[in-house]
């Protein structure tokens, strides 16, 4: 919850979230899901609320609206992905992968595969998106978006032959951490060189957006 007179920051990160089912429900706004993750943001005018989710595994939840992610404001959700995996959820209306009422996602180096709804599989938008470096399978505009198969192991790693792999924006603010045995090397379970590996096994834990 995002509930207080002035501005709210939170953090999400390095966190496993899987196989929960979503059921809460905002009572004047009717709508139920969060299966992984629900924000929501109080009805207090001037409130900003920020979530930066950062390298978080988001895999196999259900609900009906937002089976990984759900964000509700009635003034003010920004949320922050930044190298988070988000795959096989479910929503029985829309939005199984993440889905945004009334607030904006800027959304890096993240993976939305194979998550299933009736409509708006990946990401459901009422508010305004930013997706850049990121896979997904439907098309959104941005920069370094791929729109390709991540190629997963059964533990959501990526397979050598990824298009994940070096795939993430190539600003060393992103990069991969160094395994400190094998410098110049990232620090398993990222791969390839130092560049950002798109998914949740990329990128490191000082990142920040750029407002």
């Amino acid at each position: 919850f995002c509930w207080s007179t002035s501005h709210s920051h939170y953090k999400i990160i390095n966190n496993v979230i899987s196989n929960n089912f979503g059921t809460a429900e905002i009572t004047t706004h009717n709508i139920p899901g969060g299966g992984g993750i629900a924000i929501w943001q109080s009805n207090i005018k001037n409130q900003l609320c920020v979530a930066e989710i950062i390298k978080n595994k988001i895999v196999n939840n259900k609900s009906t609206i937002g089976g990984g992610i759900l964000t509700q404001s009635d003034f003010g959700v920004r949320i922050k992905l930044l190298n988070n995996t988000i795959a096989n959820n479910e929503a029985s209306i829309k939005g199984a992968g993440l889905a945004l009422s009334n607030a904006r996602a800027d959304v890096v180096n993240s993976i939305f595969w194979n998550n299933v709804a009736p409509r708006e599989n990946d990401i459901s938008v009422r508010g305004e998106l930013n997706i850049n470096y990121s896979i997904t399978q439907k098309q959104f505009s941005g920069i370094g978006n791929i729109y390709k198969d991540p190629m997963f192991d059964s533990s959501y790693n990526l397979l050598s032959i990824s298009p994940a792999i070096d795939g993430g924006n190539p600003d060393e603010l992103f990069n991969d951490i160094e395994d400190e045995i094998n410098v110049g090397s990232p620090k398993w379970p990222a791969k390839g060189s130092l560049i950002n590996d798109i998914g949740f096994t990329g990128g490191n834990y000082s990142m920040e957006l750029i407002d």
